[in-house]
């Protein structure tokens, strides 16, 4: 009997043919499998995703009524008691940066939550006593057969910027105020160039064709339609961008955009947005302050000074002239010399107007784009201008923005006319705007 442990072993070598594998076959089908497990599996990951977002904006969204209940409560006011767009969210980026109302309180109490971002809501509004999200469309009808389509984010960011009061008082009038400048800028100063550069462009001719308008046009109506062609290319701006142009100083280049041969729209559309958001800051209320060109005080007048004054004398000789009355608090002076030798001072004087007295004097007498490029110079240097840019100038470029998009949203050809007849003054845009305000009121 043979020994188990001794068992013969076969030592054939195995032939490699014979060795098992996939077919072509099995791996079609092992991929088909595979594509029909990933076409159930993304769907249900991103609605999970979906969720969470959802999730996590509705616990923001609360965090940021408590907080503002909180500091409705400590300057003794009922939140729930208060109309709509009684208050207005700043979001940044995502980030909630601020409310309009009882402002470093409510960051007092959001505390914790500063770095949490929005993932859907774009825009809150205040309704019904409580912040919600403005998220949809909703459709208004004008009464003449015509209907509006309003994109309830961009009117929530319009109504929570600086371009428009909307106190149902002083609304009509804040939209007329905002619109009637806006036409100030396109048909009177950017439109004011005796060249053709603006309406020879070959996208915006494409546009006016688009929209059926292939007759003869006066030079007024192709400048309203450039508010048109404008708003179709808002969606393409770049908030950041401007931003940092005017907080930095750099140029706005309107200069070059003027020398390019296309996409004029790009130049209107960005100069607005420019335009509006220094206009916001003039309607913000702020004052401004800036200094006179200087007063001459000779020597002679100055003799207790002595024949060399150090500048603590100066300083201080200035410092008795304002407590005298002679001199506007703030005022200071600079040695002048005349052949090495001790000639005077020069006095300069602060004075403080209202932030809108002060950008209608700038915005005087626009003619044409360099005229317009260096008022926006002149406005972007303002050490105060530059402060608002940096705390609320996304947002406000947002609003300006927003209006755009709803504008381009209901142009159609049975109404362009409402434009090219009245431009962006009562009868057109400004009509279109206070329409959409007050049907959300």
């Amino acid at each position: 009997m043979p020994n188990p442990d001794e068992r013969e072993v076969d030592m054939k070598p195995i032939s490699r043919g014979s060795k098992a594998g996939f077919t072509l076959v099995e791996l079609i089908v092992v991929i088909a499998i595979l594509a029909i497990l990933a076409g159930v599996a993304i769907p249900v990951y991103s609605g999970y995703i979906e969720k969470a977002n959802q999730a996590a904006d509705e616990t923001l969204l609360a965090a940021v009524n408590t907080a503002f209940g909180a500091a409705c409560i400590e300057n003794g006011v009922d939140m729930s008691q208060q109309p709509d767009y009684y208050a207005s969210v700043t979001i940044t980026d995502g980030k909630v940066a601020g409310v309009t109302r009882w402002n470093n309180a409510f960051m007092r109490y959001f505390g914790g939550n500063e770095d949490a971002a929005f993932q859907v809501y774009s825009a809150l509004w205040f309704k019904g006593g409580v912040f919600t999200p403005a998220t949809g469309k909703s459709t208004i009808s004008l009464g003449n057969g015509t209907t509006l389509t309003v994109d309830n984010a961009a009117l929530a960011n319009l109504i929570a910027g600086n371009l428009i009061d909307n106190d149902p008082e002083n609304r009509e009038a804040s939209v007329n105020k905002l619109t009637n400048s806006m036409d100030t800028l396109i048909t009177k100063a950017l439109a004011a160039d005796s060249q053709d550069w603006l309406f020879n462009d070959e996208g915006f001719n494409q546009f006016l064709s688009g929209l059926g308008l292939t007759g003869t046009l006066t030079k007024e109506q192709r400048a309203n339609a450039l508010v048109l062609y404008a708003a179709s290319k808002s969606d393409a701006i770049n908030t950041t961008d401007i931003v940092n142009a005017m907080a930095t100083g750099a140029s706005l280049g309107l200069d070059d955009f003027m020398q390019s041969a296309n996409d004029n729209g790009a130049l209107i559309a960005k100069a607005s947005t420019a335009y509006a958001m220094m206009y916001a800051y003039a309607n913000s209320g702020a004052e401004i302050t800036t200094i006179d060109n200087g007063t001459t005080v000779k020597a002679r007048n100055l003799k207790q000074l002595g024949l060399a004054p150090t500048q603590d004398q100066i300083d201080n000789w200035i410092a008795e002239e304002i407590a005298s009355g002679k001199y506007k608090s703030g005022s200071y002076a600079v040695m002048n010399y005349s052949g090495g030798s001790f000639s005077g001072v020069t006095v300069y004087q602060p004075s403080t107007q209202s932030a809108s007295e002060w950008f209608a004097q700038q915005t005087d007498g626009l003619n044409g784009i360099s005229d317009v490029d260096n008022m926006y110079k002149s406005i972007r240097d303002n050490a105060g201008f530059q402060q608002y840019v940096a705390a609320y100038g996304n947002a406000d470029m947002n609003a300006f923005l927003g209006s755009m998009q709803m504008i381009n949203d209901n142009v159609q050809s049975s109404n362009v006319n409402d434009i090219l007849s009245e431009g962006w003054t009562s009868g057109g845009v400004a009509n279109w705007l206070l329409q959409m305000l007050s049907s959300n009121s």
